[in-house]
């Protein structure tokens, strides 16, 4: 028997799928399809990783021989129930319904989640625009000082409204959290439907991302243009500089959306078996960093009044927190 051979007949004795048997060796289900077929061989690692998880020896594997099940009488048949103790028969089970209405409820949410996410960042355009008036006219510190506050109010419900938007999209969603945080597994049916979603939605995710970036990078020139100029027109380019911004955030989440939610459901990338474990010990240091700078974004606002400037701190936030779950990732992996 081949190597190829064996890997069938021994994930068949354990009543596994190939998808099964590929979630619990962290590969893909193509590449166990690959090594089934004899198209391509495991690497090293993995062919101890499956000599453990079956409790055979890899001489046994990697020598042809023609005993076939004979050959595994000798053998510990019986997987390291330590080492992989979750069964898919106590996972929730998807069925095609269940992913379909998923997906469905998921095209709807884009659209809402990437207005919401628009509105978002167009907000400060408010406060652009008075502050840009306030300079053109030379109103005097009191009236620019109400001129600001009316800025602050369009801030607020700009944001008031997005997080309506935001609640409101997920609500529908609700009962599938757990999607999100825990284990799953899709039956047959259902992951067919899932990935034939996959491949017809592939084009238009990398498009919206191409899109989405060029928008980002050409949101610079209205700053460079601006420098150049007095401090109204310096105001109206960083209007225009979240506008260009806030289309390019549009097109990223109307892409992350759907596409995250297959992933959700395929439990592939930052949402496979051991990412939900991670993202479990990680929304901890999320909770506490996003209090500390919500406390340090109004600090700062109360104490020194220049609302104007202490925004700021929120896209800077932002970048610091990818940092800091890379960090954190990398420690919670090494533990």
């Amino acid at each position: 028997m081949t190597l190829a051979d064996k890997i069938i007949m021994l994930r068949k004795k354990q009543g596994w799928s190939q998808d099964e048997l590929a979630q619990k060796l962290d590969v893909t289900r193509q590449s166990v399809s690959k090594w089934e077929s004899a198209q391509s061989v495991p690497d090293v690692c993995k062919i101890v990783q499956i000599s453990e998880l079956f409790g055979v020896t890899t001489d046994y594997l990697l020598k042809d021989n023609e005993e076939g099940e004979d050959a595994l009488k000798n053998e510990q048949t019986e997987p390291v129930k330590e080492k992989y103790p979750e069964s898919d028969d106590n996972l929730k089970k998807i069925s095609k319904e269940d992913a379909d209405e998923y997906i469905s409820l998921h095209k709807e949410k884009r659209g809402k989640m990437a207005l919401a996410s628009l509105l978002c960042v167009l907000s400060p355009i408010c406060l652009f625009i008075m502050l840009a008036y306030g300079s053109a006219v030379s109103l005097s510190e009191s009236t620019m000082g109400l001129a600001t506050m009316i800025g602050i109010a369009g801030i607020l419900i700009f944001v008031a409204i997005a997080v309506t938007m935001f609640i409101s999209a997920d609500a529908k969603t609700k009962k599938f959290e757990y999607i999100e945080k825990d284990p799953i597994s899709l039956t047959d049916e259902a992951r067919k439907l899932v990935e034939t979603e996959k491949t017809a939605f592939t084009s238009i995710y990398t498009k919206y991302n191409i899109i989405g970036t060029l928008c980002c990078i050409f949101a610079a020139i209205p700053l460079l243009i601006g420098s150049i100029y007095g401090e109204m027109v310096v105001f109206l380019c960083l209007c225009c500089l979240l506008a260009c911004v806030a289309i390019g955030v549009y097109f990223f989440v109307s892409a992350g959306v759907l596409w995250g939610a297959i992933q959700r459901l395929l439990e592939e990338g930052e949402y496979s078996r051991k990412a939900k474990e991670n993202n479990k010990k990680l929304e901890p240091v999320a909770g506490i960093y996003w209090l500390m700078v919500t406390a340090m974004f109004l600090l700062l606002s109360f104490i020194t009044n220049r609302w104007d400037t202490t925004w700021m701190i929120w896209p800077v936030a932002g970048v610091m927190f990818g940092v800091i779950c890379i960090i954190a990732e990398c420690i919670v992996k090494k533990k």
